[in-house]
């Protein structure tokens, strides 16, 4: 028990984090802003440099990833906000108002 303790300590905490919405950033301006891509049942908007967002019509969730090399808010205008350490992935429960016309943008400073 002492060892899977310890082996789950040792885990990145990226690779079973829930999403924690929180919107604003001072002092950030937005670096990309993009629109969501259909494919079958997936919504994908992809930020040059930044990350990807999914929202997943299948399951119904959004699944953020920041590829980028700093911390970053991923927004869907007017819904939500995802801020993400570098590398950092996330999947939650979509809210209702995280929809794909939305778009969405990335903060940073």
């Amino acid at each position: 028990m002492r060892i899977s303790a310890l082996v789950l300590a040792l885990l990145p905490a990226s690779m079973a984090a829930e999403c924690t919405r929180n919107c604003g950033c001072t002092g950030c301006g937005v670096v990309s802003s993009v629109s969501f891509v259909q494919s079958g049942s997936k919504w994908t908007a992809t930020a040059p440099n930044w990350g990807t967002a999914v929202l997943n019509d299948d399951d119904n969730t959004i699944t953020v990833t920041n590829t980028g090399s700093k911390w970053a808010s991923f927004n869907l205008y007017g819904a939500s906000c995802i801020t993400l350490e570098a590398g950092d992935t996330c999947t939650s429960t979509r809210l209702s108002s995280e929809v794909p016309n939305r778009g969405l943008m990335v903060w940073t400073t």
